[in-house]
């Protein structure tokens, strides 16, 4: 990663963490504000906090509405009516399962914490976007399941309810026949883990996760990358499915694997590292299988730990805004009469400053994957300019590069979209999240009421580019659009 936006430190008193949304351990709980969800709280009245101060303060968070309620991102009513309220509430939990134990361990540790596991809501991922040749989910997640009557844009509702009680904290077991002690669950915002589902991950794939700490995402690539090495084998493994690998196949998917986790930043790469190690068998590590970097992912394809056009799935979980982060540091400094630094500090616009390094990190990614490869783009952003609008900028320069002949290192290539509004197969609407013009993005006011989000992502397949025109004027704006915007040519 390359932006210091959003970090969490050890003062964060978040629940979940702006990058991943993975529950920080030994975090205070998000106390509930007196004042009604819908309302922009201000400051009270405080000895330790000057009258300047506070219209500074004030006028910031009028500015930070004013934002988002703009024509530009979500509009006045939907902002205030149901989507702030819904991003003030304190976010809902979920728990990856670790299938590299087994599940008794898991059950064992959930009683203990009066906890019944069958009692958890399993949390359905929609259907993976796209051309994707393999769509069966390895992911188990859980979640307190909601009450009916309880939905994340009823502004009437109280802002805390056991949907966001914290789940058990993670506990090392033995692993039988290993001598790893690794943990049961990770806790995070179950939306995170969209983006990892979208990128289709087939056993034996070679993954790149470019912003990968602290971890919660690459834990979840590594077990679908790895299925065969979990305790309960998924049953499409199993002896008797017609569709069973053979041995022999099951051992070459094991040797082809890889997964190559890169944070830029040196104290969230260690702790990459460590939660890494917590969570995967020690044999992916001796073996090489996978591998810790900390590489600038802004300077394109130098730095890959592979050479270019060489990873079957790329992952770009870029630095953002992450303005639920902030909301909730707003409200927990009001209700204790102080300022929140985050809030004080935002300025109108601000996002700008990290759209180079976004734009940086997706060209990286899909130089760095293979024709036929898939990469997704994902942020934790309200902002359409760090969302859809950093995919376009890289389509536009695409373009340009395209008439003028790309660097021959990289070959040519185009995208063909696989959400969005700009996809050859416009899919369905899946219950969690809703379409925008390059991807898809999930909100805690959807009407379902699911209360997951903010997650946006955007699925790319990288194809062979049909051959250039003699001249940009011989190509119509039609056949343009078409290249860029739904893609061309066979997917090999």
């Amino acid at each position: 990663m390359n932006s210091t936006a959003n970090r969490c430190t050890p003062e964060c008193t978040l629940e979940l963490c702006p990058r991943d949304h993975s529950v920080i351990p030994h975090v205070q709980t998000l106390p509930s504000c007196n004042l009604k969800p819908n309302l922009k709280p201000t400051m009270p009245p405080s000895s330790k906090i000057t009258k300047t101060d506070r219209k500074r303060y004030d006028a910031a968070s009028e500015s930070f509405h004013n934002a988002y309620a703009s024509s530009s991102n979500w509009g006045n009513e939907r902002w205030h009516e149901s989507l702030y309220p819904a991003l003030v509430k304190p976010p809902r939990y979920a728990a990856l399962v670790n299938q590299y134990i087994s599940r008794a361990e898991l059950e064992s540790l959930f009683l203990g914490a009066d906890v019944e596991l069958d009692h958890l809501e399993r949390v359905g991922l929609p259907p993976i976007p796209g051309h994707a040749t393999h769509k069966v989910s390895f992911l188990q997640v859980f979640a307190r399941p909601q009450p009916p009557q309880l939905r994340a844009n009823d502004t009437s509702a109280p802002e805390a309810s056991a949907t966001s009680l914290p789940l058990p904290q993670p506990k090392a077991v033995p692993i039988a026949s290993s001598i790893d002690r690794l943990n049961t669950h990770y806790n995070l915002g179950a939306a995170s883990l969209l983006a990892v589902h979208a990128l289709a991950i087939q056993p034996g794939d070679t993954v790149l996760d470019l912003c990968a700490a602290p971890g919660g995402k690459s834990i979840a690539l590594a077990q679908s990358i790895w299925p065969h090495l979990h305790a309960s084998p998924p049953s499409l493994l199993q002896p008797g499915n017609p569709n069973r690998d053979s041995q022999s196949q099951a051992k070459e998917t094991e040797q082809r694997g890889r997964l190559h986790c890169n944070e830029f930043d040196a104290t969230r790469c260690t702790r990459l590292n460590a939660n890494l190690h917590a969570y995967l068998p020690s044999r992916l590590f001796t073996e090489k299988k996978i591998q810790v970097s900390r590489f600038d992912g802004t300077t394109r394809f130098e730095s890959l730990p592979v050479a270019p056009n060489a990873y079957d799935r790329v992952l770009v979980d870029a630095p953002c805004s992450s303005e639920r982060h902030v909301i909730h540091a707003h409200h927990r400094a009001v209700a204790s009469g102080k300022m929140a630094e985050e809030m004080m500090g935002w300025r109108p616009g601000q996002w700008r400053g990290l759209v180079k390094t976004q734009v940086a990190l997706l060209r990286t990614a899909l130089e760095a994957a293979k024709v036929g490869g898939r990469v997704v783009y994902a942020t934790c952003s309200l902002e359409r300019g760090e969302n859809d609008g950093v995919v376009e900028r890289v389509v536009e320069a695409l373009r340009k590069e395209k008439w003028k002949g790309r660097d021959a290192r990289t070959g040519r290539w185009e995208v063909r979209f696989e959400t969005g509004r700009r996809s050859l197969d416009r899919e369905r609407e899946d219950g969690l999240t809703e379409e925008t013009e390059f991807g898809r993005i999930a909100l805690p006011d959807h009407e379902r009421g699911f209360g997951w989000g903010p997650i946006y992502y955007c699925v790319m397949t990288k194809i062979n580019s049909a051959p250039p025109p003699i001249s940009d004027g011989e190509k119509g704006s039609e056949d343009v659009e078409r290249s860029l915007g739904k893609g061309s040519g066979p997917e090999t």
